[in-house]
């Protein structure tokens, strides 16, 4: 993540998610279906192959979300006695957790709850407007403070798609502990089988259906599209990889490089 808002507050964060701050794409062959115009929900797909009895459509454009930048907070130094051990077990990967995850607390009369829109975090807590809260993320096994607000609401934009963060709320002796997960499109996972490869991935919140391509030759293929949440593909020769994107309030979920993934 890289933005945090706290209306009325004076922010502060560095947000490293699993060891790095911003993902870097590397090159990559452009992609028509990758970066295309705007979706329809009433369009189709161009696809070519077999998606197991799924229906193939006609070609649909489809959008890349357009995220408004926020202008990132100045980080102040954080005191050694600033970071909180965390007691708290680490979360499932592969669990989601939507839209609501109420808190661990730590105060029975203080509590806060999370939840996911799209790569946005937005946690809330049952304090009092005007008490200053400080939040503190989870990072390499420490609480780390990432803001400070007089409100009782947090969002944290950018989130890692497929990822577990684990926030602390404290106020004076007053504090919860929440955890939430991110996931906005599809992560896959492929299995191969006597020249035959299996896609799965979890369902995506609000997708009413899924495009799936491969890596063949350097290039980005779509095989077809699908309401499902598996699917079953003859291997081709130059296959490298495959990917899945979903079809979310009207538009399609982007692909990187890091979603194209190979046969385990």
């Amino acid at each position: 993540m890289k933005k945090i808002r706290c209306a009325a507050a004076a922010l502060a964060a560095v947000m490293m998610m699993s060891g790095a701050a911003y993902a870097v794409e590397l090159p990559f062959v452009p992609i028509s279906d990758i970066t295309g115009g705007g979706g329809s929900s009433s369009g189709g797909d161009n696809t070519g192959g077999s998606t197991s009895g799924d229906t193939q459509d006609d070609d649909e454009e489809e959008d890349t979300p357009v995220v408004k930048p926020v202008p990132d907070p100045v980080v102040p130094d954080i005191p050694s006695s600033a970071p909180v051990s965390s007691s708290s077990s680490a979360g499932t990967e592969g669990t989601l957790i939507s839209p609501v995850v109420t808190a661990s607390d730590t105060d029975s009369a203080f509590s806060a709850t999370a939840r996911s829109e799209g790569s946005t975090l937005i946690l809330e807590w049952n304090g009092k407007k005007g008490t200053e809260y400080s939040v503190y993320l989870l990072r390499d096994g420490k609480y780390k403070k990432v803001a400070v607000t007089t409100d009782t609401t947090c969002t944290f934009e950018d989130a890692k798609n497929n990822t577990v963060y684990k926030f602390l709320v404290k106020s004076g002796s007053s504090s919860a502990k929440v955890t939430a997960k991110a996931y906005y499109k599809p992560a896959v996972t492929v299995t191969e089988k006597d020249g035959k490869v299996t896609l799965r991935w979890k369902a995506v919140p609000d997708a009413t259906k899924y495009a799936v391509y491969r890596n063949n030759g350097g290039k980005l293929k779509k095989v077809g599209t699908t309401t499902k949440t598996s699917i079953r593909l003859s291997k081709k020769d130059g296959d490298t990889g495959y990917a899945v994107k979903a079809y979310v309030n009207g538009k399609w979920t982007t692909l990187k490089k890091s979603d194209i993934v190979s046969a385990q």
